[in-house]
């Protein structure tokens, strides 16, 4: 050992340029390596397990699912959760109790899901949500630092003087990476509105959310409101007594 330290004080020189040497192409490969989440393509084919993801995708459309366990909420805050799932870009839809029956019957008057519990514990003794997702991979904007709503509020031309506002727009995002405006879901200003709708169309294109190896389209919700910092104003309530 001592010999080898010796060794390694003497070439310490030659040692630290040949690891330098080698830093570069490690970083060139960690960033030309993109992250693949979609693990069926490393699969063979003809896999039991493949076969069987392809025909739920082909017939049912259900081979990218997710399951949710939940225990000791409400029932009111349950479906609330269940919204918020179903509004993500990228959610199909949501399977859960209330889609089966009432939710206004008490859960102490249903039988125990006695199979849910078993597979998933004790945390699914209030049910568990199905999730089905539209992609594999997530649609990417790699011209943005931050989130596509910093982007675009960056693009958009809003003086500090002029009024807060909010521009809260539903957009598609295409298989060839094009933004497209398809709802407005709230717009306090007219005028933020045309500018943060020139801006949108004007973005730089993402990479399109993948499937099976194959682009799709998918869906987003822009949140711009500004300048930033300040605050709309509440609207005037009058109330006739």
């Amino acid at each position: 050992m001592k010999k080898i330290a010796q060794g390694i004080v003497r070439l310490r020189k030659l040692i630290l340029t040949v690891a330098v040497l080698l830093l570069i192409p490690s970083a060139i490969g960690a960033i030309a390596t993109r992250i693949n989440y979609d693990i069926l393509t490393y699969l063979p084919q003809d896999l039991d397990s493949m076969i069987g993801e392809v025909a739920l995708e082909d017939d049912f459309h259900l081979a990218s699912t997710g399951m949710i366990t939940v225990e000791g909420l409400p029932t009111n805050e349950l479906i609330a959760m269940k919204k918020d799932i179903e509004a993500v870009p990228g959610v199909t839809q949501t399977f859960w109790l209330s889609d089966v029956i009432d939710p206004n019957i008490p859960t102490e008057m249903l039988p125990a899901d006695e199979q849910a519990i078993a597979r998933y514990g004790t945390e699914a003794s209030n049910g568990v949500i199905l999730i089905t997702l539209r992609y594999d991979t997530p649609a990417r904007f790699p011209e943005a630092d931050g989130s596509f709503n910093d982007y675009i509020s960056a693009q958009t031309d809003w003086d500090d003087s002029l009024p807060a506002a909010r521009v809260v727009l539903r957009y598609k995002i295409t298989t060839d990476g094009r933004t497209v405006p398809t709802d407005e879901l709230e717009a306090t200003d007219r005028r933020l509105r045309r500018r943060v709708i020139d801006a949108v169309e004007k973005a730089p294109r993402w990479q399109p959310a993948m499937r099976d190896g194959k682009p799709v389209e998918s869906e987003g919700v822009l949140r711009v409101q500004l300048p930033e910092g300040k605050s709309i104003p509440r609207p005037l309530e009058f109330i006739m007594r």
